[in-house]
């Protein structure tokens, strides 16, 4: 049975999101090769370490969110970015697109270096999460009652995104390896900051 006769919608890959999931599948076939060939983890060359950061590799605030480590990963952040990312370039189009991309995953870098300059040790933050979250934070205002089925069963947008805002606050108190979940919740935090600057016309008072 198609998605369409199930109800559910697909998007064209955009233009943008095409490169966007070619670049993280690349690195993380990279990532596995030199891993099993070598045992040589280039993560965490790639991820963002703030012991690594602040010692001069500060390309890792850009590289971080392309570095995925886990095929699951992969899967879950390439589909949220086809089919929720592609409806978003369609709407914002790509240069505003982009644009919150960037802001989102750098924001989200930058605190979480300083949240993780707090902690006893560097944690290394890896992964398109900060950006899939983002992108399904920006969604839900957007759509909030959508029906998504990216579980194994409906759900509205807006409840699926307050279970995994839930879901990264329990992780970053609760988990010892929490730090990356600080990462993703502030990566969201930027997006919304952005698309509250966008929307500060409407927001004046007449």
């Amino acid at each position: 049975m198609s998605f369409q006769q199930r109800g559910i919608n697909v998007p064209p890959l955009t233009t943008i999101n095409k490169y966007l999931i070619g670049v993280i599948v690349s690195v993380f076939l990279v990532y596995s090769i030199l891993r099993l060939s070598s045992n040589l983890y280039i993560s965490q060359y790639l991820g963002l370490s703030g012991g690594l950061f602040f010692s001069g590799h500060i390309y890792q605030l850009l590289t971080y969110p392309f570095m995925a480590t886990g095929l699951f990963e992969v899967l879950f952040d390439c589909l949220i970015v086809w089919f929720i990312g592609s409806e978003l370039e369609q709407l914002w189009g790509s240069y505003r697109y982009l644009k919150f991309l960037i802001i989102s995953f750098l924001g989200g870098g930058i605190i979480f270096l300083g949240i993780n300059s707090l902690l006893p040790a560097w944690a290394i933050l890896t992964g398109p999460g900060g950006i899939s979250y983002a992108l399904l934070l920006a969604y839900s205002i957007l759509f909030p009652t959508r029906t998504l089925f990216l579980l194994f069963f409906p759900i509205k947008a807006k409840w699926f995104c307050l279970i995994l805002i839930a879901m990264q606050f329990y992780m970053g108190i609760f988990t010892p390896a929490g730090a990356g979940a600080w990462g993703h919740l502030a990566s969201m935090m930027s997006g919304f900051l952005y698309m509250l600057y966008l929307s500060r016309d409407s927001l004046r008072l007449p």
